[in-house]
């Protein structure tokens, strides 16, 4: 008895490898697009204002969660705790125009200073104090990257967090904007 081996003609083979490369892209780029239940909206920031320009509100938060073009698993599920956190702890200030929460591809042209105006080397969570429209104090949470598998934990940090800025700050929210 005589061992063939069978070999897929060339062509079929680089038909298959094609369609799956293109799924996989088409699979890859649905899912970054997707919101991941959040119902904030991605955005892409202006540079930072460098003066005071009278339609900013006095006082402001800025909620940033930064990504890079590639997103694996845990950066999405950071991202989608994160917003979660800001939605259910701060509704009344999102509502009120006193929090914002944004979330920036620090990798796109637009966005690269971001990198150096809060010393970023990787994806991160950063929550800021403007007033007037002018950056005046920042702060990285950089637990996230510990606390992102006990989502009780990640929720309650990031609430006791943004709530000791905002009491070392003395920021009250405005009333509308």
């Amino acid at each position: 008895m005589r061992n063939t081996v069978v070999q897929l003609p060339r062509r079929r083979s680089l038909c298959q490898v094609m369609v799956l490369a293109v799924s996989c892209f088409i699979l890859i780029a649905g899912c970054i697009k997707k919101n991941l239940g959040v119902s904030l909206v991605q955005t892409q920031c202006q540079p930072a204002s460098t003066g005071v320009i009278s339609e900013y509100p006095e006082q402001l938060l800025v909620t940033y969660y930064f990504h890079g073009t590639f997103r694996c698993p845990t950066c999405l599920k950071i991202e989608r705790l994160a917003g979660e956190a800001i939605t259910t702890f701060f509704s009344d200030e999102i509502k009120s125009g006193s929090l914002e929460f944004k979330i920036i591809n620090m990798d796109e042209p637009d966005n690269t200073h971001y990198k150096n105006d809060f010393s970023l080397e990787s994806q991160a969570f950063i929550v800021t104090f403007q007033s007037r429209g002018k950056l005046e104090k920042w702060k990285n949470l950089e637990r996230i990257w510990e606390l992102y598998d006990d989502e009780g934990a990640f929720l309650d940090y990031v609430h006791e967090e943004i709530s000791s800025f905002k009491a070392e700050l003395g920021f009250k929210p405005n009333s509308t904007r």
